[in-house]
């Protein structure tokens, strides 16, 4: 497995570990029955840039970055997407943790 999946699964890890200490349901706008509301779209988006970044590089320079920004880089994303799907399955249950 390499260091981007890596850092993409410790971080979904992480982010579901860290949505059951402040876990809030998304219900602000009409997207509630899946949870995904304009923030957490925007969020999921801002969290994916610094991996799409070191896709870019990779691709257009033939350099692969260091295992560790490419780690970090997943990290973001994972934690982000987990938390994200954390609070939506919380506004389908209706349950607060």
């Amino acid at each position: 497995m390499c260091a981007r999946c890596t850092g993409i699964y410790a971080g979904a890890a992480l982010g579901a570990i860290a949505s059951f200490v402040r876990l809030k349901p998304d219900t602000s706008t009409n997207f509630v029955a899946l949870g995904f509301s304009r923030a957490s779209r925007r969020a999921l988006f801002a969290a994916s840039l610094p991996t799409v970044l070191t896709l870019v590089y990779e691709w257009t320079t033939g350099v692969t970055p260091s295992n560790g920004i490419r780690a970090l880089s997943g990290l973001i994303l994972g934690a982000a997407a987990a938390m994200i799907v954390m609070r939506a399955g919380a506004a389908l249950s209706g349950e607060v943790n």
